[in-house]
């Protein structure tokens, strides 16, 4: 596959007084090659004679110092005779930009479309669902592709092939452009490809389509594995499903401070090893009466993780304190310790930080 190479050159010096009209201005500092520059030259020919828009291509491999894009384009503006459009590449900043003049000219082609960083659907997929912050990103990048600059821009190359690149990039870009102007003004330009100018993307599209395709392969795999491992079980709060323990939070906290107002419910676990956990809670009036016709349910769970749950049974009440049955821990380290207590009519959940390592428990 040979793709061809360079930009046709006028220079932009224009010490002489032109009127420019079909002759196609630009710079170019990167490339060179001569059958590139008739291309470009027999397409800004025809745009500029059927139109009367003239269509510069501008490559350079640097800026001057301290000189910014916008500056750059400035210059060339006070030495192009409107109406035109300029698309100027700079190599080593890796920058692409269209300037027209005058602004409305803008309404001519898609700026956006030309310059977007996805060629197809499927990539702008895969970007916005890896890139977007919010709803609004989302949709602006989901919305922004048929790229024919950037896409071909950032295909890895090597040696000669950089430059290749380029040319490739830059003609897409330029008889985008054009084609998009042309149709504008209701015309067909002979001298370019139409709708199949971009030849040289759809060259490389496939492996553009492919890398799509897996990167949305991937990120599924990932979300479904994500899913797997972390299933919606029970909450670690109040012993509940998230959905209802957030629909009733509320309720909850006005149940805790209406129970707290009556009862004294207490942790007073003495073991909590590994080899053996006795979860106890004493409950008693305000009045400091022990309360011994609770109904109460423990259980103790992993933090992140339901595959460890242990519903603890009772087996002892006395002098308001709940002992639990002795169980075995099947891995050191921090567990939650969760409670449910029903006094009468008073409801109060408790849940609890604990750590077979350490003696300090919590609640939270």
């Amino acid at each position: 596959m040979i793709f061809t190479r360079g930009l046709a050159a006028l220079i932009i010096t224009l010490a002489f007084s032109l009127s420019l009209q079909a002759e196609v201005l630009y710079k170019d500092d990167v490339v060179h090659n001569d059958k590139f520059a008739e291309e470009i030259e027999m397409i800004g020919q025809e745009l500029h004679d059927k139109t009367g828009i003239s269509l510069y291509l501008v490559m350079v491999r640097d800026l001057d110092e301290n000189q910014s894009t916008v500056d750059f384009e400035k210059s060339l503006s006070e030495q192009l005779e409107e109406p035109f459009v300029v698309l100027t590449f700079v190599e080593l900043q890796k920058k692409v930009d269209i300037l027209a003049r005058p602004q409305s000219l803008y309404k001519d082609f898609d700026k956006k479309q030309v310059l977007s960083p996805s060629a197809t659907f499927i990539g702008a997929v895969v970007s916005a669902a890896m890139f977007a912050r919010s709803w609004e990103d989302f949709k602006e990048i989901f919305g922004n592709y048929g790229g024919t600059i950037l896409p071909v821009l950032a295909e890895k190359a090597k040696g000669a092939d950089i430059v290749k690149k380029y040319s490739v990039a830059m003609y897409n870009g330029y008889t985008d452009i054009a084609d998009q102007i042309a149709a504008t003004h209701g015309v067909e330009l002979s001298s370019s490809a139409g709708s199949g100018s971009q030849i040289f993307l759809v060259l490389l599209r496939p492996w553009i389509v492919v890398g799509s395709i897996l990167g949305v392969v991937g990120l599924s795999y990932w979300t479904v594995k994500i899913a797997l491992d972390n299933p919606v079980q029970m909450s670690d709060l109040d012993m509940q499903d998230y959905r209802h323990f957030e629909h009733n939070v509320n309720a909850k906290i006005n149940a805790k401070i209406l129970f707290d107002k009556k009862y004294v419910l207490e942790y007073v676990t003495d073991e909590f090893n590994v080899d053996g956990a006795t979860v106890k809670f004493k409950l008693t009036t305000r009045a400091g009466v022990p309360v011994n016709d609770a109904n109460i349910t423990a259980r103790i769970t992993r933090p992140g993780t339901h595959e460890f749950d242990q519903d603890l049974r009772i087996e002892q009440i006395e002098a308001g304190v709940y002992r639990f049955e002795t169980v075995s821990l099947p891995k050191a380290g921090r567990w939650d310790v969760l409670v449910r207590v029903q006094a009468g009519d008073d409801l109060r959940y408790m849940n609890l930080k604990a750590d077979t390592r350490y003696p300090n428990v919590f609640e939270y």
